[in-house]
């Protein structure tokens, strides 16, 4: 075993002592800073998911919408047609994952019905065709989130009108 030299001094008093605390802190720095940009990873990566659950979410129920709008409007036409005024009611949600949506039928002179609903990064749009008799005609109305009450106007053959209006 050597002998520890007289003239050195002690530990404490050469600062070694020192040098083994800030190892410490600087390990203790260093695993916070780490940590702290590991989480921050993983809000931003699960942030982004959540949202892209949210939009298909959405785009699923506004698709079920369109199919219960386009339907009811088809089983009008199909009553209707037997002659006579019919009225149908069709109840729907106001909203879909916490947003409001618009219903437009034949929007553009085609018979469709296109659901829409504002997202984060846009809207999200669902077209449903919607098949009626060639000699009826559907009015092209936009309405809100809600139920529908769809109208059959007979005008005696000829021209007869589907209408989609804001329910109850």
């Amino acid at each position: 075993m050597t002998r520890p030299d007289p003239r050195r001094g002690t530990a404490a008093a050469r600062g070694e002592a020192r040098g083994r605390g800030v190892s410490t802190t600087l390990s203790y720095v260093l695993t916070l800073g780490i940590t702290t940009l590991l989480l921050t990873g993983l809000v931003t990566a699960t942030a982004g998911y959540v949202e892209d659950q949210r939009e298909r979410i959405v785009r699923t129920e506004l698709g079920i919408i369109g199919q219960q709008v386009a339907a009811t409007v088809e089983n009008a036409d199909h009553v209707g047609a037997s002659g006579g005024e019919v009225e149908l009611t069709r109840q729907l949600p106001r909203q879909i994952a916490r947003t409001g949506y618009q219903i437009a039928v034949n929007e553009s002179g085609s018979d469709e019905v296109v659901v829409s609903a504002s997202v984060r990064d846009g809207e999200v749009r669902v077209v449903v065709p919607v098949n009626t008799e060639p000699d009826h005609t559907v009015v092209s109305t936009t309405v809100q989130s809600g139920p529908v009450r769809v109208t059959f106007t007979s005008n005696g053959g000829a021209g007869d009108e589907i209408e989609v209006q804001s329910g109850v």
